[in-house]
């Protein structure tokens, strides 16, 4: 259930029309954040009629928003960020990255690697093997984010932005390729070391991820970022259990394979959470 207090700016009658009625296909986890814009896009006066002849039809990506001008454009972006910073269900998680990426592959894709990077510090706390461990499951998400190709709707025989397409595709490749270098090489930079620093830490998987996020452009079109929360959530998740229990020993009694497994999901979801908290964040801060 979506809470009114998370969309002030969502006008009333709009809210009425396209978010409180839950009969289907409106109302469904898989549309909740498609209702909200459609809220967020429409005239107020004319939503019911609105959602009567065009539902879930009427525009509302992040380029309809933007031809209404940068104040519609910042709305949009206000209403995503509150939607990520309120998920709470960690069973919805399918359903929250398809329907980012129905918004803006490029937004769904800023707001993965935003999480990502910006997860790192939760590293510090693990033993050198599980950070390692971990390093390479962030390595392997932000992998999964490269372009399939390029976006032939979006670049229109644009040789500029293909080239810009290509480049940063590559940029998420020297990421991803920076967090398994780092991993392999453990033995001559310690992981304890990794005490990353805000704003920056200046090393090498850190800083790349960072520029790529920084500069990641509106061509780049995502593999696929549907379970990319969740990923993240369960590699972090799994990692601190693990660490938990190595540095338990002998000294507490061995929790059954029931007790581990519901102190797995207790966790997953925490950190699934947590993800979705700091993609908020970074839904905020995406290059206008």
């Amino acid at each position: 259930m979506l809470s009114r207090d998370r969309f002030p700016r969502i006008p009333e009658k709009s809210w009425k029309a396209y978010v409180e009625p839950s009969d289907a296909p409106l109302g469904l986890p898989t549309d909740e954040l498609d209702r909200l814009l459609c809220a967020t896009i429409v005239d107020p006066h004319e939503a019911q009629d609105a959602r009567e002849a065009m539902g879930l039809n009427l525009p509302h990506r992040l380029e309809d928003f933007r031809d209404l001008g940068v104040t519609a454009q910042e709305l949009s972006l206000s209403v995503v960020a509150a939607w990520l910073g309120g998920i709470k269900e960690e069973g919805i998680d399918t359903f929250a990255g398809e329907q980012l990426r129905r918004f803006s592959p490029w937004v769904s894709a800023w707001c993965v690697c935003g999480a990502a990077f910006h997860s790192l510090p939760t590293l510090v706390g693990l033993n050198k093997r599980r950070a390692n461990n971990a390093l390479r499951k962030i390595a392997e998400a932000i992998e999964g984010m490269q372009a399939d190709g390029l976006d032939r709707s979006s670049l229109s025989e644009q040789s500029e932005e293909a080239w810009m397409t290509l480049r940063y595709r590559g940029l998420l490749g020297e990421a991803a390729k920076a967090a398994f270098d780092y991993s392999s090489h453990e033995r001559s930079q310690p992981l304890p070391e990794l005490a990353i620093q805000w704003p920056g830490s200046g090393r090498a998987l850190s800083s790349l991820l960072y520029d790529t996020v920084s500069s990641l452009p509106r061509s780049l079109t995502p593999k696929d970022s549907r379970l990319a929360f969740s990923r993240l959530g369960a590699m972090l998740a799994q990692s601190i259990l693990e660490t938990r229990q190595e540095r338990a020993g002998n000294r507490s009694p061995r929790a059954t394979a029931r007790e581990e497994e519901a102190e797995f999901v207790a966790l997953w979801q925490e950190q699934t959470e947590a993800c979705y908290k700091l993609a908020a964040k970074a839904c905020l801060t995406y290059p206008r």
